[in-house]
């Protein structure tokens, strides 16, 4: 069953509700698994009680208060080498939602693929892919927005949500009604093969990009300008000297 009168052909369309469950990215791949499920499927949990975030970082959210889901993707028509793409895509219509409801507010993307309003963290990503060989098998696309989330722990006193900025409450069917919305219409264009357009909005909301900042690669503290993000999803930072330097994730860390 999906969102009350979705208007998506494949997103959304069956969604699997959950009270509790350790992560939906894990729940989904397990379904996905047994065959049960097609593309555009989506879990979305009340709880999430065992998050994952990169490269096994956690992703905490209050019980009931946010959205927590994952979506089941089959991108075979990209190559390997162009992984990166459906994380683009996804970033920017998770952006591009919370923009609708919040258009007063400076929504970015920070590498690899936070969610920030007005510079705080709204929201979080996590794009899971399965490869046979040289075919890309499926995508599970993982989404955490804080929603109606008011407090938060002391260690994430960076963080803040829909509710927190505007006062307002909000309906989750509705909130994903758009974001289905405009993956689905995002994830078409990849398909169309027009990944351009899709990786330059990316670049329009990309925190940093081409400002000169201070990072640090856990050894040393340096300012470099954002450059790019390759296709492959690595950071690319021009230093001082003009010497271009590729980041993977954990490789460095935003000042």
């Amino acid at each position: 069953m999906g969102t009350k009168g979705s208007q998506t052909l494949f997103i959304g369309r069956r969604i699997v509700r959950l009270d509790r469950v350790d992560s939906t990215n894990s729940f989904l791949n397990g379904m996905a698994a047994t065959g049960a499920l097609s593309e555009g499927a989506v879990v979305i949990a009340a709880e999430q009680y065992a998050g994952k975030g990169q490269r096994g970082a956690s992703w905490y959210a209050e019980p009931g208060a946010n959205i927590t889901l994952s979506v089941l993707l089959t991108p075979t028509f990209l190559s390997v080498k162009e992984q990166f793409r459906i994380s683009e895509a996804v970033a920017v219509t998770t952006a591009e939602t919370l923009a609708e409801f919040l258009p007063d507010s400076d929504i970015q993307i920070k590498w690899p693929n936070d969610i920030l309003i007005n510079g705080k963290k709204s929201g979080g990503i996590l794009i899971e892919n399965s490869f046979k060989g040289a075919v890309w098998m499926q995508s599970i696309a993982g989404i955490g927005i804080n929603v109606n989330q008011l407090e938060f722990p002391g260690d994430l006193n960076t963080a803040t949500s829909m509710a927190k900025v505007s006062g307002e409450k909000y309906v989750f069917d509705e909130v994903m009604e758009v974001l289905f919305g405009k993956l689905e219409a995002a994830y078409l264009t990849l398909r169309a093969g027009k990944s351009d357009e899709i990786r330059s909005r990316y670049f329009q909301r990309l925190y940093r990009y081409n400002k000169s900042a201070v990072y640090t690669d856990f050894k040393s503290v340096f300012t470099a300008t954002l450059h790019d993000v390759s296709s492959e999803g690595r950071l690319v930072l021009m230093l001082e000297t003009g010497e271009e330097r590729q980041f993977d994730v954990k490789e460095v860390g935003f000042i």
